[in-house]
């Protein structure tokens, strides 16, 4: 359990703040795990299939639910590290984009 804080935080705020300290440090790798790890939860919940499900359960489901190929959704959840901000950015777009696909199509 955390410290009581003096003052209350906007998440919002605490976002930005830890996002600002992750690209000063260029972890690029960090924030990409972080992405990748908040989707394959949230997808992994929408599809029923448990926060501990196996990456080819994750994988099947999604490329399932959305048409698109299994290599390119796996890819896209559990692949490289972005190499600099602008292929970053492009990840959290396709991410996004991959959540609302895989909800548009129940």
């Amino acid at each position: 359990m955390g410290e009581a804080l003096p003052v209350v935080v906007p998440a919002a705020e605490t976002v930005r703040g830890r996002a600002r300290l992750m690209r000063a440090a260029r972890a690029r790798g960090t924030a990409a795990g972080e992405l990748r790890m908040a989707t394959v939860r949230r997808l992994s919940e929408m599809l029923g299939l448990g926060p501990d499900a196996p990456r080819a359960a994750v994988v099947a489901a999604v490329a399932g639910r959305t048409g698109r190929g299994a290599n390119d959704v796996d890819e896209l959840l559990y692949g490289t590290d972005p190499p600099d901000d602008a292929a970053l950015v492009t990840l959290a777009t396709a991410l996004d984009e991959l959540e609302e696909t895989t909800k548009g199509r129940r």
